[in-house]
């Protein structure tokens, strides 16, 4: 990565995330409304489960299809765990994330054979059977009807028992896992997968164990994805797999890309803006299917890197054109 293109990132990126989220510390507290609240949190969550992707997808370069597989399985997980094992529910979602991401290293190990189109179409097939096995499956997940009354959070005393309490705590937990993402983004791990990504045969030449080292991307977005589900059903006090489809899993792939997938702040400001979108738009909410497919099409045509990626560009072009007049007029 280019000097110039850091800096664009480590300075305005970081603003940006600290506006967004006054901004959302501002705005929330002026709320009344549950829905508008609601709506607010789940934003928070999806943001976090699309870290995952962001490491697997924006780094590693693997089209990540399947973490909403993961967040359904570790948010039945916990929810299991709290309701018919006694575990405090802050302890049952971390178990529930740390179970995908124990499932997600040993499915890695045959799963990452695959490249390209045939990783994405794997990925499909998973959130495909997972759904069959949520929706079928009695004993774990309730079937068709889904789990209710699942246990509340209670931490550090407080009760986690309205949508304001969940927000602030979402927020933060947001912020945590966008610092994290983005550590790990600018460590030498976080390099070598983008040196994968970029060129495969250089990374191997380089000496980076391409299959480890994607192994373990994919097991901290599996790790993720899974403790995003288990916020899910504990936020909402209740379970089905009609939560965790493909359609969600499209949306979640949709949300990481329009706001740029390679950008930790690119990533939770697609999230927002997809999840807001519709509820500005609700007088065409019969056309979003058709609009969701028409930015698909036009991300991959002239955005391929998202928003940050055009911020970033315009950024450069910029800078480009202010050194060339700053040297016509000293020559």
């Amino acid at each position: 990565m280019k000097k110039n293109e850091k800096d664009f990132i480590s300075k305005y990126g970081f603003l940006i995330l600290m506006g967004i989220v006054v901004v959302m510390a501002v705005v929330v507290p002026r709320m009344t409304s549950p829905y508008q609240l609601n709506v607010m949190n789940m934003t928070l969550i999806y943001a976090i489960g699309c870290l995952g992707i962001s490491i697997m997808m924006g780094m590693g370069g693997y089209m990540m299809l399947m973490s909403i597989a993961f967040a359904g399985v570790g948010g039945f997980m916990s929810a299991n765990l709290s309701m018919k094992f006694g575990f405090p529910v802050w302890l049952s979602i971390i178990a529930g994330a740390l179970s995908m991401g124990v499932f997600c290293f040993l499915l890695g190990q045959a799963l990452l054979n695959l490249s390209g189109s045939f990783f994405a179409f794997s990925g499909m097939g998973i959130v495909q059977i997972s759904f069959t096995f949520m929706q079928n499956f009695k004993p774990f997940t309730g079937g068709p009807d889904g789990m209710t009354f699942i246990p509340q959070l209670r931490l550090f005393g407080i009760q986690f028992n309205n949508y304001r309490k969940w927000f602030y705590l979402l927020l933060v937990l947001m912020i945590i896992a966008g610092l994290c993402v983005e550590r790990v983004r600018n460590s030498s791990f976080g390099r070598a997968l983008q040196s994968i990504r970029d060129d495969r045969l250089a990374a191997q030449t380089l000496g980076i164990p391409i299959k480890s080292t994607s192994n373990y991307a994919f097991t901290i977005a599996g790790l993720v994805a899974g403790l995003a589900g288990g916020l899910i059903v504990h936020h909402n006090g209740s379970a089905s797999a009609t939560l965790f489809t493909q359609a969600t899993s499209n949306r979640w792939f949709l949300m990481s890309m329009i706001g740029g997938v390679n950008s930790t702040v690119g990533t939770i400001f697609g999230v927002i803006l997809m999840n807001f979108l519709p509820e500005m738009m609700r007088f065409a909410e019969q056309y979003m299917r058709i609009l969701d497919g028409a930015l698909i099409i036009i991300l991959m045509t002239f955005m391929p890197m998202g928003l940050a990626g055009l911020a970033k560009s315009l950024y450069n072009r910029i800078r480009k054109a202010g050194k060339k007049k700053t040297e016509a007029v000293v020559n």
